[in-house]
């Protein structure tokens, strides 16, 4: 029983990054759609998530090197890409170029 225990004390820090991972992901998915609602409430979901994992992880005594890098890549995802998505949704186009390849990219 121990055992077990020690296991889900370990997973849980890593099961919350994981899915703020993934609630970052989906509020992409939602920014390149245009549904910013959605990704609004996707990318609010992930930054409880993305905060409560460390937590965990600090409470549960379950701090691993894994666990540090996967937490970079969901910062990652939530504060760079979300923002980049957003943002290329609304950016005006500057030349014949950049019109064409951000329609090919919609």
């Amino acid at each position: 029983m121990a055992a077990a225990t020690s296991a889900l004390a370990l997973l849980t820090p890593s099961a919350l990054t994981l899915a703020a991972l993934c609630f970052g992901m989906s509020a992409v998915r939602e920014a390149t759609r245009g549904d910013f609602s959605a990704a609004l409430v996707c990318l609010g979901a992930s930054a409880i998530c993305d905060g409560l994992d460390g937590h965990a992880a600090r409470r549960l005594n379950a701090v691993t090197l894994f666990g540090g890098e996967l937490d970079s890549l969901c910062d990652l995802v939530d504060f760079g890409a979300v923002r980049r998505a957003r943002a290329r949704r609304f950016a005006p186009c500057r030349g014949a170029l950049r019109c064409a390849a951000a329609r090919r990219c919609a």
